[in-house]
């Protein structure tokens, strides 16, 4: 037995062995971190079109009265950081007069629809 022959035998493994078991629970970590921020965005995305979406339900009620109940919403605290600048700008303005009974709705179906794209979750 040669020099070589007992580092291959006897040196190498263990030393290849503490390091695999180094790198293994990081690793696992690290997977297990992407898979909760999956899910808590998929938590989100539901949330937003459980809680949000059905406040438009009464058709009778305008934009006008239905802002204050969507923008106190938990909800739509959660969903206010991931909204475009256009989105923000639309549902904050004071005194704006839109065109279409459903505009606000379209807006907040695709903007929870393009959040949900961009966070691959579709």
């Amino acid at each position: 037995m040669d020099l070589l022959d007992i580092a291959a035998r006897y040196v190498a493994p263990p030393i290849l062995g503490g390091v695999a078991g180094l790198f293994s629970p990081w690793a696992s970590w690290g997977i297990e971190k992407r898979r909760q921020k999956l899910a808590r965005r998929r938590e989100f995305v539901t949330g937003w079109r459980l809680e949000l979406i059905p406040m438009f339900s009464d058709r009778n009620k305008d934009w006008s009265e239905v802002k204050p109940s969507i923008t106190a919403s938990p909800y739509f605290a959660s969903l206010r950081p991931h909204l475009s600048a256009k989105a923000r700008e639309m549902i904050y303005a004071q005194r704006t007069a839109y065109a279409g009974e459903d505009l606000f709705l379209t807006l907040l179906t695709d903007e929870i629809g393009r959040i949900e794209r961009e966070w691959k979750l579709v």
